[in-house]
């Protein structure tokens, strides 16, 4: 038994050495990095170590490395290495099983192709890559301190490369925003964030898909937003001048329930038309140049805005 576990220990140091090396975690631009392949052998390989053991390969092999993406999720090495063990482990069929129906080639592929075409639509290249793993699934694509695009294999939405591979000019223009911008704290950067994302993803595909798909809404939620846009740009200076996580009905007594269930999504619509109506104010290309605006004084341009 002591045999087996110093020859486990040994590969697992052998393994880190060979995931650091390849890795290439923060060196580099527009890398794209599978960590899910390496994160999921070195679950199934742990699981015998005893807890003492297994913590130090995974902070060595896991952690250390790509802390950057980790702290994303948690505040530090222990919490990390408590999910692994309380979930993580338990999860390795359901990895497993999700691992093997994303054609890793084909997604490279996709990445490198995505991000030649939306650096020559926005006119701006990003410094980041993409990152492959499995997490708790709790964020969607990103981890502001890092500057990259992380793809979370546990959500429902990645779960193939043709499917990912659709949300890589929504995360590539995010990525841009993000590296143009100092703060992301308030609710004007969310707004045209969120609107040059779903903007540049309709540009992307050229008349492809709908406005609404674009946007990532279904029928009712794009036909609703249609039908009460003034409204909810009525009640944008008031939202602009608190919380951005305050609810609509703070900013407004007589908002209807419908608009409050709606609220998680709307943002996007009203980012996605003023990014049009700037286009429309100031020529067909003049939206990449919001890319690199404050989010602020972007707005105070755009006339779609009701005066105060």
């Amino acid at each position: 038994m002591k045999y087996r576990q110093l020859l486990l220990g040994l590969l697992m140091i052998l393994s880190a050495n060979f995931l650091n090396a390849q890795s290439g975690y923060g060196r580099g631009e527009n890398q794209f990095v599978d960590i899910s392949k390496k994160q999921l052998r070195l679950l199934r390989e742990v699981g015998d170590l005893p807890n003492n053991q297994r913590g130090k390969m995974l902070l060595d092999s896991l952690y250390i490395p790509f802390s950057s993406l980790w702290k994303g999720y948690w505040p530090d090495s222990d919490a990390f290495i408590s999910w692994i063990e309380e979930t993580g482990l338990s999860k390795i069929e359901e990895y497993g099983s999700r691992s093997v129906k994303i054609d890793r080639i084909k997604l490279e592929e996709y990445w490198t192709q995505t991000l030649e075409s939306v650096v020559e639509l926005t006119g701006y290249a990003p410094k980041g890559g993409c990152y492959l793993f499995f997490g708790p699934g709790t964020l969607k694509w990103y981890s502001p301190d890092s500057k990259h695009v992380f793809i979370d294999l546990s959500r429902p939405e990645h779960f193939n490369a043709a499917a990912i591979s659709e949300l890589f000019p929504h995360y590539i223009s995010k990525l841009i925003f993000a590296e143009q911008q100092q703060s992301i704290a308030d609710l004007a950067y969310r707004l045209l964030d969120g609107g040059l994302a779903c903007f540049a993803t309709y540009q992307f595909h050229q008349g492809a898909i709908s406005k609404a798909e674009a946007l990532g809404y279904d029928t009712e939620a794009y036909d609703y937003c249609v039908r009460e846009e003034e409204t909810l740009f009525r009640l944008l200076p008031k939202l602009l001048q608190q919380d951005a996580n305050h609810s609509l009905s703070e900013a407004d007594s007589d908002i209807t329930e419908e608009t409050n269930r709606l609220y998680d999504i709307i943002g996007y619509y009203l980012g996605f038309r003023m990014v049009e109506a700037y286009t429309d104010q100031f020529g067909k290309d003049a939206w990449r140049e919001l890319y690199s605006m404050k989010p602020a004084d972007a707005i105070a341009k755009i006339a779609l805005l009701p005066q105060q």
